[in-house]
């Protein structure tokens, strides 16, 4: 279902044509005189092939922190005199600076000007800046509480592999690869799709914007990632360390297109090289990365031919299986890291035409988890049951006009709590999304879940709050969906406010 030959041909050219790739030519223009010596007229640099890495090691911290300082200050002219750096080392630099610093969005990746002396030092550095100066700042905020959002479900206790895991989902269920705009004129008119404001703010992005964002989104929680390029692919991915151990994670290839909501994949993510190179789905190749992935601990795991995004909770993970491969093909599972079993079994199966005398061999469920409940779809209709498998009911089923548009393909809670779906007469055309104003499950404040619901029975009352003092006066425990539902002001802790507030919800609901 996947669309290999579109995604292919979107990527081709994408890092050798506007971002990953450099060379230089002198234009007109006269910049200034250094006091020192004779300072060249202004030159221009374009990314065009390049590859990242060959002098890295040749840039001190010193140096790059200064640079990073510069973009951070909104500086239009940054001297870099003193630091004796080479012409045909200055765009490594450049985007070794802007790789290492994702939040740093608002500098035009793909093109700066210079000025340099006899020796071909760079003397001095002029940016371009894709917004103005003085919008940056909101910007800022925004791309700041889009990380929030993506970050809000992260547990501090969870390991790292299951952090990466959630970001993972969270970014390619939230991102759309941006063909249109890079198929209209390369991405000029749009530049955004080349970081990760794009990705994060707009959900929009090529390669090299899913994989700052995943790397800025990793580091907000304790992870540390950078940048892997292939120019030989016209592709870039993420290099994740846990542990003291690399991985390689491709957001970008685990994000199928057409864009279905609920849909996405896990082949690329926490892989070894070799998984990476002898890929029997699709191989990368000929990458410069700053360490080796030996470690094979995910390369054979039980994501690998998981297209629904996976749950965790309390040390347990919930999705469903969809393919034709899998063995356990149209179930609910969950899986506790050791053993995995089937809460529920989908029959149910998603017919190729409207007289239902043939269907799909994959099934095309995707899940969402809230509270103490599972919700999932089949092709007209959405479940929920219980997270324990049981008390499956039906909340929502198309109408007979809502069926015309085709069968449900993709299901996810947007961040307002709606339900939206994603329908088709064929998986394989693009989709045509819909919010179902119906389906409203949690308030836009409470975007955790049914904040509140501290027991999990679908409701908020006097119970839950008793529920929640009984454990802030350590005289009962929660698990982490309980605490997280607890967590009614969204500020991390647990404590008498949150109590209190449910206590108010209760009065507002009598």
């Amino acid at each position: 279902m996947y669309k290999n030959s579109l995604r292919l041909r979107l990527l081709s050219g994408i890092l050798s044509a506007l971002i990953l790739l450099c060379g230089a030519t002198a234009v007109g223009g006269l910049f200034s005189v250094s006091a020192a010596e004779t300072e060249s007229k202004l030159s221009s640099a374009y990314t065009n092939s390049f590859e990242y890495g060959k002098s890295e090691a040749s840039f001190s911290q010193d140096v790059c922190d200064y640079l990073s300082a510069g973009f951070r200050s909104f500086k239009t002219r940054i001297d870099l005199s003193s630091y004796k750096i080479q012409i045909s080392d200055m765009t490594d630099l450049f985007l070794k600076v802007l790789f290492d610093n994702p939040d740093i969005f608002y500098v035009n990746p793909s093109s700066y000007s210079y000025s340099s002396n006899s020796n071909s030092q760079i003397v001095a550095f002029v940016p371009k800046y894709i917004f103005s100066t003085s919008e940056i700042p909101s910007l800022e905020n925004k791309f700041e509480d889009a990380c929030n959002n993506m970050t809000a479900d992260i547990h501090p206790g969870w390991s790292d592999s299951v952090k990466a895991m959630v970001l993972h989902d969270n970014l390619a269920l939230n991102c759309q690869y941006a063909s249109d705009e890079y198929e209209a004129d390369g991405g000029k008119s749009a530049p955004e799709i080349f970081n990760a404001y794009g990705a994060l703010v707009n959900g929009r992005a090529v390669c090299q914007g899913y994989a700052l964002a995943y790397n800025y989104l990793l580091s907000k929680v304790g992870i540390k990632a950078s940048m892997v390029v292939s120019n030989s692919m016209n592709h870039a991915w993420s290099l994740v360390e846990i542990n003291g151990k690399y991985y390689h994670t491709d957001t970008t290839w685990d994000d199928p297109t057409y864009d279905i909501l609920g849909n996405v994949s896990h082949k690329f993510l926490l892989k070894s090289d070799d998984a990476m190179l002898n890929s029997s789905y699709r191989s990368h190749y000929d990458w410069i990365a700053a360490d080796s992935a030996d470690s094979t601990d995910f390369d054979d795991y039980f994501w690998d031919n998981i297209n629904t995004k996976i749950y965790y909770a309390d040390g347990k993970y919930y999705y469903i299986s969809n393919l034709s491969e899998n063995s356990d093909k149209g179930n609910i599972l969950v899986f506790d890291g050791t053993d995995q079993k089937s809460l529920l079994s989908i029959p149910e199966v998603w017919y190729a035409n409207s007289q239902h005398t043939s269907y799909w061999v994959n099934k095309f469920a995707r899940i969402s988890v809230c509270g103490n409940s599972i919700y999932y779809n089949t092709s007209d209709t959405i479940y929920s049951v219980n997270i324990d498998g049981t008390n499956k009911k039906a909340v929502y089923t198309l109408s007979a006009n809502e069926a015309e548009k085709g069968s449900i393909y993709g299901m996810m809670l947007d961040k307002d709590g709606y339900f939206c779906i994603s329908q088709s007469d064929t998986p394989n055309n693009k989709m045509s999304n819909y919010k179902i104003s119906a389906m409203h499950i949690y308030t836009k404040t409470n975007t955790l879940g049914l904040n509140g619901d501290v027991d999990g029975n679908g409701e908020i009352s006097i119970i839950d709050a008793t529920v929640l003092q009984m454990y802030i006066a350590k005289l009962s425990s929660l698990n982490d969906m309980q605490i997280s539902f607890s967590d009614t002001d969204a500020d991390g802790s647990v404590n008498i406010t949150d109590a209190t507030a449910i206590q108010t919800i209760c009065a507002k609901l009598q």
